[in-house]
């Protein structure tokens, strides 16, 4: 089963995206396109909401896990686009990310002072969002290495499905699908996928080691 359910408190994050992006870099390199594997993988991000939001401005960087946004979809494109206007801003080094009491799902994004560099608002990167997937795939595909959905379990068989057709490693938020026959219809396309394109899905269950951690 391709499926693999690999995970860690939001804490240690950082450790295992490193680790799941070079393991998914491997067969990019090989298999999909000829990024060379020391450039951050690119991430398409599905799903505009609190969990999509949390990873991309904290996780999905090039510091934390070799890895960079390169694109939001949400059907509801304001959305998509005002996180695209957050993300671009922390990846320019234009912003910084604060947390309101500690939660990690009320991030703010606080725009630096750049009275001492007048150029400062030129340098913004310009991350580009979208209304759907097949939107992105078709206008940046070239551009993406890795799929990554946020989205409600309803929606991730169409998602996953795409996404594999079009040669991307997908990171799959929990649970895996809303019915049976949806979940053998993905674990079938990621077989599939795996075998004839060399592509992973790799759901991103957060729990697996609580109780191992819990002794520690």
């Amino acid at each position: 089963m391709v499926i693999g359910s690999a995970g860690v408190r939001l804490s240690h994050l950082s450790t295992y995206f490193t680790i799941l992006l070079r393991m998914m870099s491997a067969h990019i390199v090989t298999a999909i396109t000829t990024t060379p594997s020391s450039m951050p993988a690119r991430v398409l991000i599905i799903g505009a909401g609190s969990i999509s939001r949390e990873y991309s401005l904290n996780h999905f960087t090039p510091k934390s896990t070799s890895s960079t946004v390169g694109g939001i979809v949400d059907l509801d494109i304001d959305r998509a686009q005002k996180l695209a206007a957050e993300v671009g801003l922390f990846q320019s080094g234009s912003a910084q990310i604060t947390m309101d009491g500690g939660n990690k799902y009320k991030s703010r994004v606080v725009v630096n002072n750049d009275d001492d560099d007048p150029g400062a608002k030129n340098k913004v990167v310009q991350v580009p969002f979208f209304h759907s997937i097949d939107d992105a795939l078709s206008t940046i595909g070239d551009k993406i290495d890795m799929v990554y959905i946020g989205t409600p379990p309803t929606s991730h068989r169409t998602l996953v499905e795409k996404a594999l057709t079009a040669g991307k490693h997908v990171l799959l938020e929990k649970p895996l699908a809303s019915s049976a026959v949806d979940a053998d219809a993905i674990v079938a396309a990621a077989n599939d996928a795996k075998k004839k394109k060399g592509v992973l899905l790799v759901m991103n269950i957060g729990m697996r080691y609580n109780a191992a951690r819990a002794e520690m």
